[in-house]
C-alpha cells in the first residue's frame, strides 16, 4: 500500500512539473505568436502605393495605419485583386499582425462596395 501512495505523488510531481514547464515556454497569451491577428474596420482616408500604406478613419473617428506587403490578400466580393485597385473612401475589413517595433501589416484585406456581391453565394447567374 504505502508502494501504491509514493507512485502516485511522483506520477502527481511530474504532472504538475509538466505543467508549470508549459506555461514557462511561451503559452502566455500576450506574448503567444499562436493568437490570431487582429481586425480593424473603417473607410481608406490616406492610401500611398509606392510606400505600400493606407490609412482608415473607424466608425468611433480614430485613424489607423496599416502597410501591406506582396503576400497580402485583397477581396473585392468573391473575387481577388491587387492594391492598386484600392481607392480612398473604400470601406474596408482588415486582419493584420503587429510587428515588434508596432507595425501593423495586413494580411487580409476586404473592400466593400456597393453592388457588389460579398460573397459567391451572393453572385446571381443572369
Amino acid at each position: 500500500m504505502r508502494l501504491n501512495l509514493g507512485i502516485a505523488t511522483v506520477v502527481t510531481a511530474i504532472v504538475l512539473l509538466a505543467t508549470a514547464s508549459a506555461v514557462r515556454a511561451g503559452d502566455d497569451p500576450a506574448t503567444s505568436t499562436n493568437r490570431p491577428p487582429p481586425f480593424a474596420r473603417g473607410t481608406i482616408i490616406k492610401l500611398d502605393q509606392y510606400h505600400k500604406r493606407l490609412s482608415i478613419k473607424s466608425k468611433i473617428g480614430a485613424e489607423e495605419e496599416f502597410s501591406w506587403t506582396p503576400r497580402t490578400i485583397i477581396y473585392l466580393g468573391p473575387d481577388r485583386l491587387t492594391a492598386d485597385k484600392l481607392q480612398p473612401g473604400d470601406e474596408i475589413a482588415i486582419r493584420h499582425r503587429t510587428d515588434t517595433d508596432g507595425k501593423r501589416s495586413i494580411v487580409r484585406l476586404k473592400i466593400y462596395r456597393d453592388g457588389v456581391p460579398r460573397t459567391a453565394l451572393e453572385k446571381t447567374e443572369p
